[in-house]
């Protein structure tokens, strides 16, 4: 995974599940948007537009333009038909663009769906590395059943993650214990000077 850090890295591509207004979305918008780089791009793979006011479509149009690529089966509810056509999607699309920009090329997943997903996708595709980043685990609130579900997905899409981010302490711990296993805690977040050094 050290490709990450690495001049070699050709690409960064972002899969998140809609743009809706919330903290991941703006932490994908934020990086994609300052810290892109000629030498190095960052793209983001999402949804279809968020119905009604407050999304982050329109502001994420306007400052990616051509590097915001819609996928209209990737969507938030569970629909296995649906998410079958966005695997197979998603797969046609990071492919399309690593042979474009060449490898390797870092999918960096957020939220719960594009996470499973796109780490999937990435493992099973030569020439990508994956890193997703945790922005809180909600499964409390959809029932005893799709928790235990969601928790058995989740430890399956982590064996395939080469890098885990996890923005808060609270959610390392909690993936310690889901995953029976330890987790270093690094921050994710645009900081001044490198946003200062991108020249944005």
């Amino acid at each position: 995974a050290s490709v990450i850090l690495s001049k070699s890295c050709q690409l960064v591509i972002h899969v998140v599940t809609a743009l809706e207004r919330g903290g991941a979305q703006r932490v994908v918008l934020e990086i994609a948007a300052r810290l892109h780089d000629p030498g190095r791009p960052q793209l983001v793979i999402t949804g279809a537009r968020v119905a009604g006011p407050g999304s982050l479509d329109d502001e994420a149009e306007a400052r990616l333009h051509k590097r915001l690529v819609r996928l209209p089966s990737l969507r938030g509810a569970v629909d296995p038909l649906a998410d079958a056509l966005a695997t197979m999607e998603l797969a046609r699309a990071i492919d399309g663009l690593r042979r474009r920009y060449g490898a390797p090329v870092v999918v960096h997943t957020h939220s719960s769906k594009a996470g499973v997903l796109g780490r999937l996708t990435a493992r099973a595709l030569r020439g990508a590395v994956s890193v997703h980043t945790v922005h809180g685990f909600g499964h409390d609130a959809l029932g005893a059943r799709a928790h235990a579900l969601l928790e058995a997905v989740e430890r399956v899409a982590a064996r395939a993650s080469d890098v885990i981010v996890f923005v808060s302490d609270a959610d390392r711990l909690h993936a310690q214990l889901l995953f029976s296993r330890s987790w270093d805690l690094n921050s994710l977040g645009v900081q001044k000077q490198a946003t200062e050094a991108a020249g944005t």
